[in-house]
């Protein structure tokens, strides 16, 4: 994503972590250290409100829609 640190898979990964597998923010920032993402708590929430924002937005925009349920 546009001068962003992370991608959308990582954004994915998150939403996924946190909504469907019901982790909360420190065992979500878990799993990324164990995947060689280095990121501090503070970093997986906004990256958790960026998940919602983008879900929110999906129904208007096709693309983002088929990414997201690619992921």
């Amino acid at each position: 994503m546009p001068r962003h640190e992370f991608g959308l898979d990582v954004i994915a990964l998150i939403g996924r972590l946190r909504y469907a597998e019901h982790q909360l923010v420190p065992e979500i920032r878990t799993h990324l250290v164990g995947r060689k993402a280095s990121v501090p708590e503070r970093t997986v929430t906004n990256l958790l409100g960026r998940y919602d924002e983008l879900r929110a937005a999906a129904p208007a925009d096709d693309r983002l829609k088929k990414a997201l349920t690619a992921q």
